[in-house]
């Protein structure tokens, strides 16, 4: 362990940057940044330097805050062919993402015609910009706007922490606006 110089956690993270997510790679500097912590303090190697310390962690990308706008799901819905079996997209890795993609796609060429057919200019950010995990996002929101608290909402979406759950949580100002003015719940025992 005493071999291993900050330039090569460095090449390391470099390299795996390449081809795994900045979380990735920043969740196993931790677990390497780890191993030199239990060399120093239970292998008794005193005077062991932690290379991990010494280099510049990846930055994370910014959490996605894009919400559906109102009539996006509709259409997107509207523009997935249906297999008779029922199922979406093939058996290969990621068809759903890419069947999700195809129907985003869709459903902008059907939203871009019709708008252009009724001559006004279409809303340049409406199915755009939108990813399958997206809908995660949407659904993780929309549980907290229907009054579900933290435990409730993180039982449904499989959120282990409240950190993550936070993360793909997106409550619209106005939602928040609606919640406050409602009374309070009644606690009496009737």
């Amino acid at each position: 362990m005493a071999s291993i110089f900050q330039s090569d956690i460095a090449n390391y993270r470099d390299e795996r940057l390449k081809v795994v997510s900045p979380n990735m790679v920043r969740l196993e500097l931790a677990l390497l940044s780890h191993l030199f912590t239990i060399g120093v303090k239970e292998w008794g190697m005193a005077g062991l330097v932690n290379p991990v310390m010494q280099i510049r962690k990846p930055k994370l990308p910014r959490g996605l805050d894009r919400r559906l706008l109102p009539g996006e799901l509709d259409r997107i819905l509207s523009a997935f062919p249906r297999r008779i079996d029922g199922k979406v997209g093939g058996v290969e890795e990621h068809s759903i993402t890419r069947a999700f993609q195809r129907a985003v796609a869709r459903a902008r060429a059907n939203y871009e015609k019709e708008w252009e057919e009724k001559g006004i200019k279409p809303d340049p950010a409406f199915l755009v910009d939108l990813t399958f995990h997206d809908l995660r996002h949407e659904a993780t929101s929309r549980f907290f706007g229907k009054g579900l608290n933290p435990m409730q909402v993180a039982a449904i979406t499989g959120h282990k922490t409240l950190q993550m759950l936070k993360r793909h949580t997106h409550l619209k100002a106005e939602d928040l606006a609606l919640l406050l003015k409602q009374p309070p719940p009644s606690h009496r025992m009737d």
